[in-house]
């Protein structure tokens, strides 16, 4: 691999985990994600794909599994199970998985959801600390009404797999 290879595709994951972070701490935050996360995150993996070696059909794989995560994730939006923005920030994910890490990311993603649940189960029985009350998002997910920010799994997920997904062997594998 070409040192200038090897930067684009470790700033592209840089942008990539660093978007998935940023999409989690929006949701854990304000119960939304901004499209424009799944974009970047979707946009960078074209020279990340370049520099990782895909070829073009590699490439249009990648991008046609995120395109039916994103048909899945619309069925899950309207039977009123994913939000908008986990719909997209999951899809834009599913692009760098590729076929080969889909299982991988759905897996890691399901297990985290449940993690999350879990622990949201137990976090909104305990009563808060008033200091705690008073932060408006700690308040806010506290709620036993309110949903789960289910970006928090997409984005725990997807970091735990991208190790494995093939688009960062170049990166591990040296």
């Amino acid at each position: 691999m070409h040192l200038l290879a090897e930067i684009v595709l470790a700033l592209a994951l840089a942008l990539f985990i660093g978007s998935m972070l940023v999409g989690a701490a929006s949701d854990l935050h304000r119960y939304e994600i901004p499209n424009q996360l799944s974009i970047i995150i979707v946009a960078v993996y074209v020279p990340a794909a370049w520099a990782a070696g895909f070829g073009l059909s590699d490439m249009m794989i990648g991008l046609a599994v995120g395109l039916g995560c994103l048909a899945i994730g619309i069925g899950l939006f309207a039977l009123n199970l994913f939000g908008g923005g986990d719909v997209k920030l999951f899809a834009a994910g599913g692009v760098w998985a590729g076929w080969s890490g889909l299982m991988d990311y759905v897996f890691l993603v399901a297990l985290c959801g449940g993690l999350l649940s879990l622990a949201l189960l137990v976090f909104r029985r305990i009563r808060l600390p008033a200091r705690l009350e008073a932060v408006g998002w700690v308040h806010a997910i506290h709620l036993p009404g309110n949903g789960i920010p289910y970006g928090v799994a997409i984005a725990a997920g997807a970091i735990v797999a991208v190790p494995r997904w093939s688009i960062s062997a170049p990166l591990l594998l040296g």
